[in-house]
């Protein structure tokens, strides 16, 4: 069963949030579906495979919202500095060009989305990003580790070597911080007491 595999990720209560919401505008639009309506099957079977297109195949562009561009819709993904080609979309149509040099017979990547992580990009698409370079640590958090500002929960911690800034960790250093100030602890025992905490 696919939601005991997910038990106990963050992705459990986001996929079940989502299939509701999923089901209740499918529903909500086979309700408005003129007669003779589909089954409920028929129906699902076809919401399901219409979704899939979009969110694999679509590019959003500012103007126009998701948008299928036929023959671009075929070009792979490779990660933000992996990308060997950019496109951009406009009301009046298309352009791939090259970011990079390529060569003859070489395949052509560009980058679905430069802000997504490793499971951004599955999550989304279905695929695992070999060239990804932005990774994610999911961490649960009991209510009592942090101050009261923070309820605790489930919370996706960047890489450290990456520049992003996190709410999260800076709570739990100055909360750790503050519990130690007495001791005059040095900042290397702050942030082994914050990494016990996680």
């Amino acid at each position: 069963d696919a939601q005991a595999l997910l038990e106990g990720s963050a992705i459990l209560p986001v996929a079940v949030r989502e299939g509701d919401l999923y089901r209740s505008q499918a529903l909500a639009f086979l309700d408005e579906w003129p007669s003779p309506k589909p089954s409920i099957d028929e129906f699902q079977d076809a919401w399901i495979k219409a979704d899939i297109l979009m969110v694999t195949r679509s590019f959003g562009t500012p103007s126009l919202g998701s948008v299928i561009v036929p023959v671009l819709d075929f070009v792979n993904h490779a990660s933000w500095d992996s990308k060997n080609a950019r496109c951009d979309l406009e009301e009046d149509g298309w352009e791939l060009a090259a970011a990079a040099e390529i060569e003859t017979g070489e395949e052509i990547f560009i980058c679905y989305d430069d802000d997504a992580d490793f499971l951004d990009i599955w999550i989304r698409y279905g695929f695992f990003d070999r060239t990804a370079e932005t990774h994610a640590a999911e961490i649960i958090v009991k209510p009592n580790m942090v101050s009261a500002d923070h309820p605790g929960g489930t919370y996706y911690v960047p890489r450290e070597d990456i520049d992003v800034d996190c709410p999260l960790l800076d709570e739990l250093y100055a909360s750790v911080q503050a519990m130690l100030a007495p001791r005059n602890a040095s900042e290397a025992e702050v942030l082994g007491e914050a990494c016990r905490r996680l």
